[in-house]
């Protein structure tokens, strides 16, 4: 089953809530049927994303070599590199060089950008937030990434707080965009690389939305209701 069915299903999901905050503070679960629940606890400290202490310093790799069969329609050049990864990632300098990265798009929230003498960095501050339209920082993201390649970056890395949901999202409808392609398939080419993505619901739907918008003269549509 592909991560979007199970996404649909939930068949496959482990049974748990997700808190998340809202712009405005509030708090909101979100259960694992997808319902929203307005939730107040001042014990949770405010954070504007999901929280993950689990160190995670390596940048993954996307493998865009099954993309090959559509390069007929883009111009993406072979020595293109695409990485995910958390906030640890985009400071480990050693694993910075290791993969030759001298680009990082940073779409965490609060994350400073540390080797600014080394690295050409662009911060867009997205609250991994189910309320928040994340199609509306596509545009300057996908032109950040395609003039970096076009400049000259060996490699590029694309990070949020814990490279999870806001970070996958962004790549994810980088690869729909740059190749026609469904957000199935490009969400499996995302998850190949870093099994631990997972969009929240919000992004999900802004996703479908988004394929709607760019892919229904291309692909017959699979959409959920």
């Amino acid at each position: 089953m592909s991560f979007l069915e199970e996404i649909k299903s939930k068949k496959r999901l482990n049974q748990v809530n997700t808190i998340v905050t809202r712009v405005d503070g509030s708090k909101v679960i979100i259960s694992s049927e997808g319902e929203e629940i307005v939730y107040t606890d001042d014990s949770l400290t405010n954070y504007g994303y999901i929280v993950d202490t689990k160190p995670d310093e390596l940048a993954h790799q996307i493998d865009l070599s099954s993309l090959t069969d559509l390069n007929s329609i883009t111009d993406l050049s072979p020595l293109f590199k695409l990485y995910i990864g958390s906030q640890d990632a985009a400071h480990n300098k050693n694993e910075l060089t290791k993969k030759s990265i001298t680009h990082i798009l940073n779409v965490g929230y609060g994350i400073d950008n540390i080797f600014q003498k080394d690295i050409t960095y662009l911060s867009i501050n997205i609250l991994d937030n189910v309320d928040v339209d994340i199609t509306k920082e596509f545009p300057r993201a996908f032109q950040f990434i395609e003039q970096s390649f076009d400049n000259g970056a060996t490699a590029l890395l694309v990070h949020c707080n814990a490279g999870i949901s806001r970070s996958s999202t962004i790549l994810v409808g980088f690869l729909m965009n740059k190749f026609k392609i469904p957000m199935q398939r490009a969400l499996d080419v995302v998850k190949e690389a870093r099994p631990s993505i997972k969009p929240n619901f919000g992004f999900i739907k802004s996703l479908l939305e988004y394929e709607k918008e760019i892919l229904f003269t291309v692909f017959k549509l699979w959409v959920c209701c």
